[in-house]
């Protein structure tokens, strides 16, 4: 049996088409085809996120959503406009095998087990094929008469006679899957062989997520997937994102080392971080089909982008790696030169330049759309590969020794005997004379952040006499015997105690505090194997609040701790951070005597300046110009808060008791 048809599709007809294919869609899934129970379930992701975030984020989260499945999916305007001209002129051919429509720019084949029925229509007749249901459009003016329509019919319905005895017999049905394999392999065959087909493949034929995956080579060499590749789906879609996590998981472990544990504290916001990344990735997908038109298949390059974005952590794990930093030395050559950054940089840029290529800015037409594709594509990219920052999904320590704390009875009973024995030392300050108070916190169990918290508090009592009026809180496994435990009970009754020995408004607290900081500005406490309680801005402010400490200084060094500012800054506070709301601080690693804002303001800065301020000021140039000279991006330390009488009174606050050019030094 053969019957060949040819026949031209108009913009009214097409349209006619996806409207049918949708009503059959919403029979299919059957509950969800009422608006209102869409509406629900929206609600219920709306709920669902704002009790995991806020609900401006679960807000701009469904917007998202929207917009990204809108642009992709549901672009029925484009293909009305733009894509009608492509598919106009149709030839439809039956045989033995099953249907084949052939169009000026791809042809499709369909067996006849995919040719589920025929729906005469008022002016057209409509073929429904599966497994998702789709419409092939036939219109009436395509048969010469009555006559020529219903043997066109008669034909469509003999062969779909034939496809379901296929599937009922079981012999005939793995013949029949054989021969569509056949005819798979052939129409491969014939794409490779420079078919013009849109989008690089026929939906009919489809690639494997493994073979997907060898392409990634091809693409890092700055070449485009052939023909027949990357055929995106839901499912390959969810393998990228969960391999994007084992990525940056198994990144971190090899670049932090194997003893650690897996953060599972920040897990939701983890997620979201992961996600974020193929957000940003899909807008671009959805700008890129805008500005290119029909030349760019949106679907099949978000799916291309995805998996190149599988090489991110690697890539971000050799920028961050201080091994390169000490090969760079071994070899003799100075990690301060201008090259070096660029060494850090190339698998980023080398990245940059690969996903660049998968935009397909040639094939746009005319010449200005496929430069504007072009500026489109590099700007968008370079903007999410230079502010991406992984989630820290691995808690790494330094040795076994440092992971591992031995909780004995010692530890156990000690702690609240170190704590009552370090707040009694505390001395009541001398009504009538001004005296500063200091409290150091070292969050996290890492050498950095307790050699940092034990120099600060030698240069505050070096420079401003806080002797007998200062406490430290430390988490390390080498200190559980020697310093109270930084947790948030033991911050709130050592504050409780500097409140009770200060002289009210004549007295000043400093608190400084120092370890790693997430992008929900929240100060970690990880102590393993206890489980603490990170500090967040509006505990800190309680804390503060209830002690009745009127005035106070309050010194964060960590990552994203100016997120901090807002809810602790008032005419009575001044807040000092490391760095801006959505900025990282640098020089958190144990091979450093202090973090890097640390030994700009505590051992550089305020020993020349004795000012607080204008300590800040010189460590906040110092380290700018550093991180401008290596390339980095800028953590742009803040200081924020303080009436006139409150710095008027930090400057009364000096001290001669270091002599004139001491300089503390961290051991």
């Amino acid at each position: 049996m053969t019957y060949t048809l040819e026949y031209e599709i108009s913009a009214g007809l097409m349209g006619s088409a996806q409207r049918l294919a949708a009503r059959l869609l919403y029979k299919k899934i059957g509950w969800w085809q009422r608006p209102w129970r869409w509406a629900v379930f929206l609600l219920l992701c709306v709920a669902l996120v704002g009790y995991m975030t806020s609900m401006p984020a679960a807000l701009m989260f469904v917007l998202l959503v929207y917009l990204v499945f809108t642009a992709l999916l549901s672009n029925q305007h484009m293909l009305l406009k733009k894509s009608v001209a492509h598919y106009r002129r149709c030839t439809l051919t039956l045989d033995d095998a099953g249907l084949c429509v052939r169009t000026a720019i791809s042809e499709s084949r369909y067996s006849w087990r995919e040719a589920r029925d025929l729906l005469p229509q008022r002016g057209w007749l409509a073929i429904v094929l599966t497994p998702i249901p789709m419409v092939m459009p036939i219109p009436d003016n395509a048969f010469a008469d009555a006559a020529a329509r219903q043997a066109f019919m008669d034909a469509l319905r003999e062969g779909m006679q034939i496809g379901e005895q296929k599937t009922e017999d079981g012999d005939q049905k793995t013949e029949d899957g054989g021969q569509k394999t056949e005819d798979r392999g052939q129409k491969t065959e014939e794409v490779a062989r420079g078919a013009d087909v849109e989008g690089g493949a026929d939906a009919s034929v489809s690639s494997s997520f493994f073979a997907d995956l060898r392409q990634v080579g091809r693409m890092l060499c700055f070449r485009a997937p052939p023909a027949g590749t990357l055929t995106p789906d839901a499912y390959k879609f969810l393998l990228c994102l969960l391999l994007f996590g084992l990525f940056t998981l198994s990144a971190q472990i090899a670049q932090y080392g194997p003893f650690g544990s897996v953060n599972v504290d920040t897990g939701y916001w983890s997620l979201r971080l992961l996600l974020l990344t193929f957000a940003y990735v899909a807008l671009l997908a959805c700008g890129a089909r805008i500005l290119g038109g029909a030349a760019v298949d949106a679907l099949r390059l978000l799916y291309a982008l995805c998996l190149l974005l599988l090489c991110l952590p690697w890539a971000y794990a050799w920028s961050e790696s201080a091994g390169l930093a000490e090969l760079w030395r071994v070899l003799g050559l100075s990690t301060e030169s201008g090259i070096f950054p660029y060494v850090l940089g190339l698998p980023l840029i080398w990245l940059l330049i690969a996903c660049v290529f998968q935009f397909p800015h040639r094939e746009a037409r005319p010449l200005y759309r496929g430069f504007a594709l072009l500026v489109f594509a590099f700007a968008g990219m370079s903007a999410i590969l230079a502010h991406y920052r992984p989630p820290e999904l691995w808690y790494a320590a330094r040795d076994r020794e440092a992971l591992y704390v031995e909780v004995n009875e010692r530890v156990l009973y000690g702690q609240s005997r170190l704590l009552t024995e370090s707040l009694a030392q505390v001395r009541a300050g001398v009504k009538g004379r001004p005296e500063l108070f200091f409290i150091g916190l070292g969050g996290e169990d890492q050498e950095v952040f307790l050699r940092e918290t034990q120099f600060v508090e030698r240069v505050m009592n070096e420079l401003f006499a806080t002797e007998g009026h200062s406490l430290i809180l430390v988490n390390h496994a080498s200190t559980a015997q020697t310093y109270p435990m930084a947790n948030a009970e033991s911050l709130r009754q050592a504050v409780k105690r500097m409140g009770e020995q200060m002289n009210g408004a004549e007295d000043v607290l400093f608190l400084f505090l120092t370890s790693h900081g997430s992008r929900d500005f929240r100060l970690s406490l990880a102590f393993w194997p206890f489980s603490f309680t990170d500090i967040s801005p509006q505990t800190l402010r309680q804390t503060l609040d209830d002690a009745g400490i009127e005035r106070r200084v309050l010194v964060i060094s960590a990552c994203y701790s100016g997120g901090f500012i807002p809810a602790l800054q008032d005419e009575n506070t001044l807040v000092i951070t490391a760095a801006a709301a959505d900025r990282s601080s640098y020089g958190c690693g144990d091979e450093n005597a202090l973090t890097e804002f640390g030994r700009a303001y505590f051992a550089e800065a305020l020993p020349q300046t004795r000012s607080i301020e204008a300590a800040f000021e010189q460590a906040a140039n110092r380290i700018a110009a550093e991180e401008a000279a290596s390339g980095r991006e800028a953590s742009l330390p803040q200081i924020a808060g303080g009436n006139a009488a409150l710095r008027a009174q930090l400057q009364s606050l000096r001290t001669a008791t270091a002599p004139d050019g001491a300089k503390p030094h961290p051991k």
